[in-house]
């Protein structure tokens, strides 16, 4: 005897099913591990960018993570000018997009970093009647970590994906008519075009490995 599936069952396990397929976030937060300690940087589609708190040249490593854990690959710091180094390794990671477009004074972001007990997040929004170049927000509800200084500081577009619209530098008091304000302040992503023009990997060979 044939049995019969009702169509509602079978579009639900189809929903299920493609639940199940969608790939999560991309992990962009990285750490630059050199003689002189550990620092916050974030893997872009045009090369990983930090802004070199711990050494501005020679060799460091870099920690990524993937699916199954952290990846330690060594690579070569490169300055990019304008406060920004990148670092050339030979093989491909999880990376986010830049998003350039000035973000509006009420627009709600994400701070995100890595420390010792895994992947940090704190919400904010860009602060409002700030006299201030760069990238100013309002600082979280929840206090941020020491070691903040780098982090990717991110935006979500139309269809959900992470878009890096700064990164972190650190907090400040800044005079306004209406009195002192105690803001965060952060590299906006108008800042990076850097990370795009620059000439990377002149110190890489061909045929650039995968990890799986």
């Amino acid at each position: 005897m044939r049995r019969r599936t009702s169509t509602g069952l079978v579009a639900a396990l189809v929903a299920t099913l493609l639940q199940g397929c969608r790939s999560a976030d991309p992990d962009p937060t990285v750490l630059v591990r050199t003689v002189n300690g550990v620092e916050l940087g974030v893997s872009t589609d045009h090369g990983v960018v930090f802004l070199g708190r711990t050494a501005t040249s020679g060799d460091a490593e870099l920690v990524t993570w993937f699916g199954d854990g952290p990846s330690i690959e060594p690579g070569l710091i490169e300055d990019m000018g304008g406060d920004l180094y990148t670092l050339d390794v030979a093989v491909r990671i999880p990376t986010v997009e830049i998003d350039f477009d000035p973000k509006a004074p009420g627009t709600e972001l994400t701070i995100r970093g890595r420390g010792f007990d895994g992947v940090w997040e704190r919400t904010t929004t860009v602060a409002d009647g700030v006299p201030a170049s760069g990238l100013v927000l309002e600082p979280p509800v929840e206090p941020l970590p020491s070691e903040c200084s780098g982090a990717g500081v991110f935006a979500r577009d139309r269809d959900g994906d992470l878009r890096l619209v700064g990164m972190l530098v650190g907090r400040a008091l800044v005079e306004t008519p209406s009195g002192t304000r105690d803001v965060v302040c952060a590299i906006s992503g108008m800042d990076l075009w850097r990370v795009v023009t620059y000439d990377r990997n002149r110190h890489r060979k061909p045929n650039t490995p995968a990890r799986p």
